[in-house]
């Protein structure tokens, strides 16, 4: 197909539809060929098709955000290691190094190549995250990444499609349910060939001889978008700072973001330095919710691709807590890197406040269960406990969602079935959302009762347990996380072992509230007091809404008077 037919607005938006379609389907496959419910049912995974070069040409809309931005830098990794012309039809090439992969080990990429007639014409990669790495329980514990499990360099899975038994054999030994790691990496594996023989027969279709036009012409669309954005914003430096738990004690992070003409600087020069303790972001994990939260601000409307992120660069000192070096323990990057998206929101808030939400309930807490079973087998289960997203400046924030992640919760049927425990209860937590005009998200609890006769190990990944989401413009603060064993608070970031009749209560993290609450319309605060997600006494004293203990029934006269009331009284 010719330049200008590619060039056409009508057939690149069909090319480029189709790409993103092919990587769904890899990604759907893995979903359906998986065995582990981290993937199966938490969809804690991505797929990314590249060009020969290795630049992102499309990714699958059931992606988690933190892989979608470090895969297209894994993928350089592949090619540095294994030139173009080195790969073969049925090789599969993978790592699980966190500064080359995903951030930490539990992250599994891979990428397997793409031919027509015999000509190598791009990559499928994927990424999945694996129900067990061996190393100690995933937390964040480890002083050193020695102790967080099995680590492998860019290395060859399969050549020319024999997979590699001594590899095979490396994984088997050092996990500890290797039928579920094992099953999952077939399954990345299985998409990965989905994508390719997908990836073919478009070619064929649009008489593609390569990729190389297509991914010009829809790399320099997503990058002028991109640009455009960035020029209309007001040249300058913006300052944003936050607090997060740290691991025994509060941390900095600082960024200071520059707008450049048509190109954005993120510095987080001022950040506390790395940790002995797997708190610590290595700068790929950064880089990637640093672009992330730019593009949703500004071009949410196109598909990402390697165009989107070139007026971006980010940058985090070295031996910082985004940006930590070998051998630092990242396993609970997460409880860092999610920050990361709330510093540039912070940031953008002060030149678009229109686009960017209050601050998340985010990081949500990651619960791991390992034990061995009453049939003798080992099970790991890993809940992820839904967290919230902040109030947004036209609308409440959404309650028990897992906010910047895009993964999903797992059903309580599921978990129960995969491990010997039982989820006694789970709700939302009244009064956890942040107060607003428009309301932050709330947070839940759930309750997981042990049942197994062996001890089971408890990891815990959280944060938020000190410095709750804050809000804006006037808005309150969302509530703060909580974790406890028998009602006593253990480690929110560490590893307990649990017995058989124990009870875990995890309470996650509300969102940040948005305007004034004294300015929410009544009818508003009446439905969420009726529907148990605020307290009357809040609906009263946050936002002055008198609602009849008897009658339930929401009174406007005495809302109005009691809020010129409570307006005098801060003036005042």
């Amino acid at each position: 197909m010719a330049v200008s037919a590619i060039a056409d607005s009508s057939t690149l938006e069909v090319m480029w539809s189709r790409l993103n379609s092919i990587a769904d389907e890899a990604a759907i496959t893995l979903v359906r060929t998986s065995f582990s419910t981290v993937v199966r049912e938490s969809k804690d995974l991505t797929c990314v098709l590249f060009d020969t070069l290795g630049r992102s040409l499309a990714q699958a809309a059931m992606s988690i955000p933190s892989f979608t931005g470090t895969l297209p830098l894994t993928m350089k990794h592949f090619l540095q290691r294994y030139p173009a012309k080195e790969w073969r039809a049925g090789d599969v090439v993978m790592t699980n190094d966190p500064w080359l992969g995903s951030g930490h080990l539990p992250d599994i990429n891979i990428a397997v190549p793409v031919f027509l007639r015999r000509k190598l014409v791009g990559f499928a990669g994927l990424v999945a995250h694996a129900p067990d790495i061996g190393g100690k329980t995933l937390s964040a514990t480890a002083a050193e990444i020695y102790e967080e499990g099995l680590r492998l360099p860019v290395c060859r899975l399969a050549r020319a499609g024999k997979w590699s038994e001594d590899i095979v054999d490396l994984i088997r030994t050092n996990v500890r349910v290797p039928d579920e790691v094992l099953g999952d990496l077939n399954a990345l594996v299985a998409a990965g060939e989905v994508a390719q023989r997908r990836i073919v027969e478009f070619m064929k279709e649009f008489e593609l001889n390569d990729l190389s036009e297509l991914a010009n012409e829809i790399q320099k669309r997503a990058e002028t978008a991109m640009r455009n954005r960035i020029r209309a914003l007001p040249q300058g430096t913006y300052h944003h700072t936050l607090i997060t738990d740290g691991f025994d004690e509060p941390l900095k992070l600082q960024l200071a973001l520059r707008v450049l003409k048509d190109r954005l600087e993120l510095d987080y020069t001022g950040t506390a330095p790395q940790q002995r303790s797997g708190i610590n972001a290595p700068w790929c994990y950064t880089y990637s919710y640093s672009v992330f939260a730019v593009k949703s601000v500004l071009t949410p409307e196109v598909p990402n691709n390697e165009g989107t992120f070139r007026p971006i660069s980010v940058h985090a000192p070295e031996r910082s807590l985004l940006n930590a070096r070998f051998p630092a323990a990242t396993g609970a990057r997460s409880t860092t890197g999610h920050f990361v998206v709330t510093a540039v929101y912070g940031a953008l808030g002060q030149i678009v406040p229109e686009r960017v939400l209050a601050e998340c309930g985010a990081p949500r807490p990651i619960v791991v269960l390992r034990g061995i079973g009453d049939d003798g087998r080992p099970f790991s289960q890993t809940l992820f406990c839904m967290g919230s997203m902040g109030a947004r400046p036209t609308e409440d924030g959404i309650s028990c969602i897992a906010y910047p992640t895009n993964t999903s919760v797992t059903p309580v049927e599921v978990v129960e079935t995969g491990a010997a425990i039982r989820i006694g209860r789970k709700e939302i937590i009244q009064d956890s959302g942040g107060a607003g005009k428009f309301r932050g998200g709330c947070g839940q609890w759930l309750e997981v009762e042990l049942l197994t006769k062996a001890p089971v190990t408890i990891s815990v990944r959280s944060d938020r347990t000190r410095n709750p989401a804050r809000g804006v413009a006037g808005g309150g603060p969302g509530s703060c996380t909580r974790v406890l064993l028998n009602g006593e608070k253990i480690n929110p970031k560490g590893i307990t072992i649990a017995h058989t009749g124990d009870r875990l209560r995890v309470e996650t993290p509300g969102s940040g509230g948005y305007g004034d609450p004294l300015e929410r319309d009544p009818e508003r605060i009446h439905t969420d007091v009726t529907n148990g997600v605020v307290s009357a006494a809040a609906g009263r004293s946050l936002y002055g809404a008198v609602i009849d203990d008897a009658t339930g029934q929401l009174d406007l006269a005495a809302t109005v008077r009691l809020r010129q009331e409570l307006r005098s009284n801060k003036s005042g």
